[in-house]
Order: structure tokens, then sequence, then C-alpha cells
């Protein structure tokens, strides 16, 4: 049996309302050297049928059960079942265009690439815009694409996302990066951040948007923070941006100012994250202490480059994370908070 082109990796959990079209939508592709290795992390509604399903009539598609472990358990084991030369990540509420696979390897006769990135439609309550990777259809060297990863070229929620892309099943194998099953928020942002410690070799960037990523008020998450969630945020930052640091160093670019200017916005979005989950948690003082002096004790990156992009309460948290001063943080938040309810006292009167 000849090795397939594509393994398409698509984790399962409770989305059979969605299911039908996400795997439809991958049985209609035009390009049709692919597997579908669908992994059902532990459903208890009917997505095992749905897949069952798809397996029985379509020889391409592979159904895998797995006790609940996650998102990044599902798509680690559907990463050791893939044979494919490259992998795609597809996620179970998600479809793709027609031509999604045809485009994204388009150009994989011509030269082989360690990672292809697409562009992909974003659909929020039935409204659609796209999100392109900027690079205009370039071809980049490995260090090429790690500078422009750290210059903030290409939008962050793309670089972010495992979808939308294909990925030489060599460059993860050989890497040793998997996702990492501790966390359940991010996992793809991290797995994606320690990649670029690896030999990447060259990666294309196609301006063709045809994953449809959908977001609407039934799929957003509306669960409270907790403080693991807080505390899975904090690791992946600290880690993201000590992975960055090591970048510059490596890539001798330190005094590149582009990438001096991206490294401290990416350090300032993540004070402002982490402050944000921090603040509206609904954690003790002490909590909210303790969760601030975790990375302030290691987060000791510079952040005036980026410091001019920012103007009144957002620049005055950055400004108070730099100096560690959390009480100030808070305070910003609560004189923010009480701003917010004088402003719909007085619109109710």
């Amino acid at each position: 049996m000849s090795v397939p082109k594509v393994s398409v990796i698509i984790p399962v959990y409770n989305s059979e309302k969605y299911l039908e079209k996400c795997l439809g939508s991958i049985a209609a592709q035009t390009f049709t050297d692919f597997e579908a290795i669908m992994v059902d992390d532990g459903s208890t509604d009917g997505s095992a049928l749905v897949c069952k399903n798809f397996a029985e009539n379509d020889h391409r598609f592979k159904y895998y059960y797995k006790e609940n472990g996650g998102a990044a358990s599902a798509r680690n084991y559907g990463i050791k079942q893939a044979a494919g030369d490259y992998i795609a990540f597809i996620d179970s509420d998600d479809y793709i265009e027609p031509d999604c696979f045809k485009n994204l390897t388009a150009l994989l006769d011509e030269q082989s690439f360690s990672i292809i990135q697409g562009g992909m439609k974003l659909i929020r309550n039935g409204k659609e815009s796209l999100l392109l990777p900027g690079m205009n259809n370039a071809k980049l060297s490995g260090d090429e694409y790690k500078l422009a990863v750290l210059k903030r070229q290409i939008p962050i929620f793309l670089f972010q996302s495992t979808v939308s892309k294909l990925y030489k099943r060599e460059l993860i194998e050989n890497s040793g990066v998997c996702f990492n099953e501790k966390y359940s928020i991010s996992e793809d942002c991290l797995f994606n951040t320690e990649l670029l410690k690896s030999d990447i070799d060259s990666v294309c960037f196609n301006e063709t948007s045809d994953y449809c990523y959908i977001q609407d008020n039934s799929t957003l998450s509306k669960s409270s923070v907790s403080g693991k969630k807080v505390q899975n945020a904090i690791e992946i930052g600290t880690t993201t941006a000590a992975i960055r640091n090591s970048l510059i160093s490596d890539l001798c670019a330190q005094n590149d100012s582009d990438v001096i200017a991206g490294f401290s916005k990416a350090i300032c979005i993540i004070y402002l994250s982490n402050a944000h989950l921090i603040e509206t948690g609904g954690f003790s003082e002490k909590e909210k202490a303790e969760f601030y002096n975790s990375y302030f004790s290691v987060m000791d990156y510079p952040v005036l480059p980026a410091l001019s992009e920012y103007e009144g309460t957002d620049r005055k948290i950055i400004e108070a994370s730099f100096k560690k001063d959390y009480k100030a943080i808070s305070r910003i938040y609560a004189l923010r908070e009480k701003k917010a309810i004088i402003r719909k006292l007085l619109h109710r009167g």
C-alpha cells in the first residue's frame, strides 16, 4: 500500500453537531492522496457513529478510540498513527474548502518544505473575515522564517495555530516536539514555538484561505477562570518568551531593531493577558500576589521598544508589570471597574 502524501488528524470529542460537515469537507477534497485519522477522545455523544460511518464507506478514513485525555493527547495519538509525508490538523467543529489540500500541496512537486502555511477564514456568528499569512506566497529558509516570527510579520493567530498548515512528518519526528498534555489551553502555541528550536529547512506561504475556523456564541468558552488555567497560561507565556529570547541569540539578531520590537510586543501581550486572567478570576490578594510573583521572577525582558503602541490603562499595566508592581496593576483594574460601573449607572439614568 502506497504512503499517502498527507495525513489529516482530527481530534474528536463530543462534536456530533459539527462532525458530519467537518468530515464531509475532507472527503470532498479535490486532492485525494490523503488519509484521515479520526481520534475519538472518549466522546459520550454520537460522534463515534459518525466517524465509523465515514470509516466504513471511505477507505481513507481511519477511526481510533482512546480514553479521554484532551486535545493535546488526541493529536499526539494521531501523530503516532500517521503514515503520510505531511501532517495536517483539523478541529472537528471546523471545515475546509474543496481545494484546501490541493492548494497547500501545489508546490510540493517542485520542492519539499518543512512547513506550508495557508490562510484562514474566520467565521464568527455567520460573519466571514480573511486572515492571510501576509508573506505574498513567499518561500523562506528556516532562519528567515524564524526571523519573520520574531518580527511578528506573520499574524500571531496563524503562527500559533496548528490548523491551515502542513507539517513535514520528519520535522515533527526528528525534533521530538509533541503537544504538552499538561495543558488544555494554548498547547498549539507552545507546540509551534518549540518547533522553532528545531532544524526547519524551508517554509512556504500560500495566500489561499481554505480553512474555515468557526467561532460563535455556542463555541466560545464562558467558563470561569480557574487557578490551574492561570498557572498554565503563566507557564506557557514564560516558556515561549524564553524560547524567543534564545532564538534572538542563536540567530545573532540582538541588534535587529525589528526583531527586538517584535519580541517586546510579545512580552507586552503576555503581561496584559496574564494581568487580565489574574484580575478577573476572583482570586484573593494572596493568590494574586503568588501568580504575579511566579512570572515576575523570570520575566526580565525589555518592553520599551513596543511601549509606544499602547496607551491608557494598557500602557500603565505594562509599565507596572515591567516594574514588578502587582499592587499597581490591581489598583488600575479596580479603578477601571469603578469607572465602568459609573458609566453603566449614568447610561441607565
